[in-house]
């Protein structure tokens, strides 16, 4: 018996000190537990120590935006988070993610502005603007209008591009377009490099030579394409948003295409105006004979297809 209750004192004293020395490690590992916040400093200053800074391409845009029948210059600016001084989109020893992380943790400022900044700020992306171009006069004033496709980060392609226009002394977005990230020349000096199914990298370019070729690529690229009936062209991801039925039959989509759309021809070719938006035309349309029925190839239903877009003023 005597044996037994000494047992039973041995167990009871392993087990508390057991609970003491638990309660104590708690409290250790409490105290070390680093926060989100911490956790988030001391990554960024791991990648601060080792940086080599490189500042990256910027933007400058010419046109007559507001009118008045003389040049405009807008400048893309990437700064600090107090839109005073010009920082590095870029770092030699960073992968894409990292920048991309560098970047909104020191809140960095993208925008594009006129030469003394007078008129209000287009806003670019987390790593500023992949593109940008003067797209000519696209809405029948007489203006020329913009073009931006913003670097909002991310690791997919699939971006969005935005036009605007200058009315009232202030930049006006007209309507976004979606595109792919790999429709547009790189930048020099470094550049997001997109791959079939997403953006994971950026490429540097050292030459000078090869920079300048860069900027030459960049500066004679033309998204939008201008035609002489007051129309003009561009490609893009489909635009068209709608639920496609899987069980569709071919007289069933036949039918569909002909209730939203209207075949025209322009310039010889064959477009698919549609009927909710009646300035708007698409190219990437084909006609052949099924079963003794001409039918109308149209994949609207395919939201990776590329568009040819046709727009007229207004």
């Amino acid at each position: 018996m005597l044996k037994h209750i000494i047992i039973l004192m041995l167990i009871g004293g392993f087990w508390c000190c057991k609970d003491a020395v638990t309660k104590e490690e708690i409290r250790i590992v409490t105290q070390r537990t680093l926060s989100y916040s911490d956790s988030m400093q001391i990554r960024i200053d791991s990648l601060l120590k080792k940086s080599y800074r490189i500042m990256g391409y910027r933007f400058i845009i010419t046109g007559d935006f507001n009118g008045d029948h003389k040049q405009d210059t807008l400048i893309e600016h990437y700064t600090d988070s107090l839109k005073i001084k010009e920082v590095a989109k870029y770092d030699s020893t960073f992968d894409y993610f990292d920048s991309w992380f560098v970047a909104e943790r020191l809140n960095k400022k993208s925008f594009l502005s006129n030469k003394n900044n007078s008129v209000t700020e287009i806003t670019g992306g987390i790593l500023g603007f992949s593109y940008i171009e003067n797209c000519g006069d696209i809405t029948g004033d007489g203006f020329d209008d913009l073009f931006v496709v913003p670097h909002r980060g991310g690791a997919s392609n699939c971006v969005d591009g935005n036009f605007y226009t200058f009315k009232n002394n202030a930049w006006k977005q007209l309507w976004n377009i979606p595109v792919w990230q790999w429709q547009f020349p790189p930048t020099p000096n470094a550049s997001m490099q997109p791959g079939l199914f997403g953006s994971f990298d950026v490429g540097m370019v050292d030459s000078d030579s090869i920079n300048h070729l860069l900027e030459n690529q960049l500066k004679t690229f033309h998204f939008i394409k201008h035609h002489p009936d007051k129309s003009f062209e561009y490609e893009c991801r489909n635009p068209l948003d709608f639920e496609y039925p899987d069980d569709s039959t071919e007289e069933e989509e036949q039918k569909y295409i002909l209730k939203r759309f209207s075949p025209v021809t322009i310039d010889k070719k064959l477009y698919l105006q549609d009927l909710q938006n009646k300035n708007t035309y698409y190219g990437n349309v084909t006609h052949m004979k099924s079963d003794n029925q001409w039918m109308y190839v149209f994949p609207y239903y395919d939201y990776a297809e590329i568009f040819l877009v046709r727009k007229y003023y207004n």
